[in-house]
């Protein structure tokens, strides 16, 4: 035989835990598509950028979607792509049209490596970054 003591506070805890939980708020994604037409979105909603076909930005940029969350040297990619890279890993990401807010949140750019984030988190994010983001979801 036991005794449970229920501490003093308990049911406000208990009522504030249940209000804080039912009014959470939902953890927002972002995420970028390639479509087949090579156009790149985000949230399948707001066009970044279409990159010309079999050029140099398209190469990489598909090589890097379907290997996200993985970082990358030039020599890895040149390996991979059989392709010699003319422009620095910064000058493709811009010319992608990921600038500011959208490069921060789904690239990380060296002189000599490159990761691309895909999905995203907006907890992992700055709030100005968020603010930018949703802006952009918005005028999609």
């Amino acid at each position: 035989e036991f005794t449970i003591d229920i501490l003093r506070g308990f049911d406000e805890w208990c009522a504030n835990y249940r209000t804080k939980s039912s009014t959470a708020k939902p953890e927002i994604e972002y995420k970028i598509t390639f479509t087949k037409g090579r156009e790149i979105l985000l949230n399948d909603n707001y066009p970044i950028a279409r990159p010309d076909f079999d050029r140099e930005n398209e190469q990489v940029f598909s090589y890097l979607y379907n290997h996200p969350n993985e970082k990358f040297t030039i020599k890895q990619l040149k390996g991979a792509l059989r392709i010699n890279l003319v422009k620095s890993f910064h000058k493709i990401v811009e010319n992608l049209g990921f600038t500011r807010g959208l490069k921060k949140a789904f690239f990380s750019v060296s002189r000599d490596s490159i990761e691309f984030r895909n999905p995203i988190k907006s907890e992992d994010l700055a709030p100005s970054v968020v603010t930018e983001l949703n802006s952009l979801i918005a005028k999609g």
